[in-house]
């Protein structure tokens, strides 16, 4: 989902640069314009990038914290041995 956003995003931005680009009386200034479309278009996608790399580790995290409040809570009612069954639950 997350490259299909970005990709949307890229030939939506380039879509729209194009357009402007007319607007330009020479080569240099289109060419100009067209690079300065590029690099927003990648700090989108690096922006978005980071943002996913941020999500997942967030996500990492709450697991840990999750399966270390397990840990806690079957130490705390059936001892230290977390491989064995307990026979209650």
């Amino acid at each position: 989902m997350f490259k299909k956003y970005a990709l949307i995003l890229s030939v939506l931005t380039l879509f729209i640069a194009s357009f402007n680009a007319s607007a330009c009386d020479d080569k240099a200034c289109e060419s100009a314009y067209l690079a300065e479309t590029k690099r927003y278009v990648e700090n989108q996608i690096r922006r978005a990038e980071a943002t996913k790399a941020e999500r997942h580790a967030y996500s990492k995290n709450r697991q840990r914290r999750a399966y270390a409040l397990y840990v806690h809570i079957h130490f705390m009612l059936f001892g230290s041995d977390l491989d064995e069954k307990p026979n209650r639950i």
